[in-house]
């Protein structure tokens, strides 16, 4: 060490300095005193940092942790249409709900939409906020709304205030049994029985989507309500929803089977002449029925029919289109014209290929009966009414391989010299009309209608159900 006052070096342990006879006992207590000062100071400085921290955290906590704030910030999710935030704020009243973003966006929705429920559940939130400054809370027994709460601690010494959802519950029920439940497009249950009630999970409060289902192999049928939850003394709210469905019977008016459609979907029922139970479908006029048959010339249809009754009947099915219709019976007219033509004739070459070898046979022999018995026979189509009710039946003729078609027509001829009876006439004027049976068989190769008979029969027409051709 070294003397303090004349800085001499002095070596081991000596109270006195050998040169100037310094104290060095009093100069090393100086040294000792020295740390120690720092030491205090610097501790006393931490203390005081640490008070003034502690203050600060207090402050800032106290200030930020308050009931008060936390409403402040639900009226600005709200505002602000932030689904985010108002998940933060909000908390389930226990662990059977579970706060999504699905349900809080329902929350969300029906707050924005409807301005006097938002109002009200601010309100109610701050009449709770001056209970809890009373210590007069009180046990609150509302359901689907929002509760202030006390829910564990902030930052280890603040109270941490929650928005708690108090759910709510929808029950449904139904008058038939395995209609499949819905709400907001989640299934939640299937009827077991006719007016058993289901009973939802907990749920936000809110405006829901509550929809019934009946379906089966071919149709879906579904009812929607939509059911507010919000502000309820009620834990429950129930619906029941009441389907009309019965099982229908089809009863078809036709020789051979017809596919079944139902709203226009093709099903996998083929329909026999008779009647056959096809299932059980809704019978509120939501359902439509109607059966087809693929044929060579193309599809026959039957009506359109609206299911509204336990008993649907299929008839009147047209076997051609109106257009094939019209198309079939011009050409009848114009091959019954060439058959008498050559009958007057007494030659079939000008028969062309809208007839059969069997009818080109039937005119020969009549040509042969002509010449003997009216040689001067002539006949002249004038007039030709069909039934169109003869084309609701077509039979597959095994012989031929071919369907055909009897189409019942009134046929009038100018015929000056009678050859064959007719069932009324004209005298005067020498015309006369005969019920006809025309039967046609379907040309797959050719894809065209033959005449293949054409024999006369009693019937009459009636006016509503013909198509008139005068020539």
């Amino acid at each position: 060490m070294k003397c303090k006052q004349c800085r001499n070096t002095i070596k081991g342990q000596k109270k006195f300095c050998p040169e100037c006879g310094n104290n060095l006992s009093q100069q090393n207590e100086t040294k000792i005193k020295k740390p120690l000062r720092k030491k205090l100071i610097t501790f006393l400085t931490l203390g005081l940092i640490i008070i003034i921290a502690a203050v600060a955290f207090y402050s800032i906590g106290k200030n930020k942790f308050t009931p008060e704030n936390k409403i402040a910030a639900f009226e600005e999710a709200v505002k602000n249409n932030n689904v985010n935030e108002l998940m933060d704020l909000i908390s389930p009243y226990n662990n059977s709900f579970e706060v999504t973003t699905d349900s809080t966006a329902i929350l969300l929705d029906y707050l924005k939409s409807n301005p006097q429920k938002y109002n009200q559940i601010i309100e109610n939130l701050n009449q709770q906020l001056k209970a809890m400054e009373t210590s007069s809370e009180g046990k609150y027994i509302n359901y689907a709304t929002l509760k202030l709460t006390k829910k564990g601690k902030e930052w280890l010494f603040f109270d941490n205030y929650k928005l708690t959802v108090i759910p709510a519950f929808i029950e449904l029920s139904a008058n038939q049994e395995n209609i499949d439940f819905y709400i907001d497009n989640k299934k939640i249950a299937t009827s077991s029985e006719k007016g058993s009630l289901e009973k939802s999970e907990p749920l936000m409060p809110g405006l829901h989507t509550v929809k019934g289902t009946f379906h089966n192999s071919y149709i879906s049928s579904s009812q929607k309500v939509k059911m507010e939850l919000f502000n309820t003394k009620e834990q429950s709210l129930i619906h029941n929803f009441e389907f009309d469905l019965g099982e229908v019977d089809v009863k078809l008016y036709t020789e051979e089977d017809y596919q079944l459609y139902i709203n226009n979907k093709k099903t996998d029922v083929t329909l026999e002449k008779g009647e056959q139970t096809i299932g059980t479908f809704p019978l509120d006029g939501s359902i439509k029925m109607h059966a087809e048959k693929e044929y060579p010339w193309g599809t026959a249809k039957s009506q359109i029919v609206t299911v509204d009754n336990n008993r649907l009947f299929l008839e009147d099915i047209y076997v051609l289109t109106e257009e094939q219709q019209n198309k079939l019976m011009k050409q009848l007219n114009n091959t019954i014209s060439e058959y008498y033509s050559s009958l007057s004739k007494k030659d079939v070459s000008s028969l062309k290929g809208g007839v059969s070898e069997n009818l080109i046979k039937q005119a020969k022999k009549n040509i042969r009966g002509i010449k003997e018995e009216r040689p001067k026979y002539t006949a002249k189509l004038l007039k030709a009414v069909y039934d169109k009710t003869s084309f609701f039946h077509t039979t597959y003729n095994e012989e031929l391989d071919a369907y055909t078609i009897t189409v019942e027509a009134e046929l009038t001829f100018h015929e000056p010299i009678r050859y064959f009876d007719w069932l009324t006439g004209d005298l005067e004027k020498n015309n006369y009309m005969r019920p006809t049976a025309l039967t046609v068989f379907y040309n797959e190769d050719k894809e065209k209608w033959i005449l293949d008979q054409l024999e006369m029969d009693y019937f009459s027409i009636s006016n509503s159900e013909s198509k008139t051709f005068e020539f």
